[in-house]
């Protein structure tokens, strides 16, 4: 048996690692086909986006177990899905397929178990093609949006910008719309 101690650090370890993967510079993608529960729910939670299969099942089971949900699950389902639902999913444990998954809005898109991968790497190649300096800036302000303030967040935002429209992306891609 863990100490409260022990559990303590080992759950501080774990957010470290969560908060590196979290901050990337580049779109993170969970695929899940099949059971995501407890901390494994968590952390498919922190993917910028989440691709389910038809038989892919979601429970939030620290409650089934006499456990806090852990691995950002207080942080993150709420901002994804409202505190009601978040409170919900959180206190009764209970499954969540899919389609619910996808209604609640933290499952971003649906495939069949056969073709979840192949679409998690074509979502992946699209997003490769896209501005990474700009969509890594706008990936770091969205993940603060909900606890800045608008000043701040339209100042961050005209940085942001400044510096986007001084890459050689932008400068090829306003050239390429302009003719």
């Amino acid at each position: 048996q863990n100490s409260p101690d022990s559990t303590r650090r080992r759950l501080e370890d774990s957010h470290r690692w969560l908060q590196t993967l979290r901050e990337l510079d580049i779109p993170v993608i969970a695929a899940v086909d099949g059971a995501a529960a407890g901390a494994g729910f968590s952390l498919a939670l922190q993917a910028d986006f989440l691709l389910a299969s038809t038989s892919a099942v979601f429970s939030m089971a620290f409650a089934r177990i006499g456990a806090v949900p852990d691995f950002g699950a207080l942080y993150l389902l709420p901002r994804l899905i409202g505190l009601s639902h978040a409170k919900e999913l959180l206190l009764s444990g209970r499954k969540v397929r899919a389609e619910e998954a996808k209604a609640l809005g933290f499952v971003h898109a649906i495939h069949s178990p056969d073709d979840l991968l192949k679409e998690a790497r074509r979502l992946a190649l699209r997003l490769s093609h896209g501005p990474r300096e700009a969509n890594a800036m706008t990936k770091k302000l969205l993940n603060r949006s909900f606890e800045t303030d608008y000043g701040s967040m339209a100042t961050l935002e005209a940085y942001a910008q400044g510096i986007a429209m001084d890459t050689p992306f932008h400068a090829e891609a306003a050239a390429r719309f302009a003719t």
